[in-house]
């Protein structure tokens, strides 16, 4: 049987396109594992296993870690999902 954090990492979990400046929360038994920029991108806060405040991401690039908030402050992600 497949890893269900091997499918996670293929997106099999889900994600969510996040465009708003508000705090966004994975799905309840979820974190995020993965922010990809689909537009220039300014990222006010991610908190998690790596807390991380107003870093500025190119669209295209993707950071990986266990988060739990994602709040933006310009741009669109894609934050996939893993169960957590």
């Amino acid at each position: 049987m497949i890893n269900q954090k091997l499918l996670g990492t293929l997106g099999y979990h889900g994600g969510k396109y996040i465009t708003t400046t508000s705090a966004t929360t994975p799905d309840n038994g979820k974190k995020f594992f993965a922010i990809q920029a689909i537009t220039d991108t300014v990222i006010n806060q991610v908190s998690g296993n790596i807390n991380v405040a107003s870093i500025s991401l190119s669209a295209g690039i993707t950071i990986y870690g266990e988060w739990t908030s994602i709040t933006l402050t310009s741009g669109s992600v894609i934050a996939y999902q893993v169960v957590d």
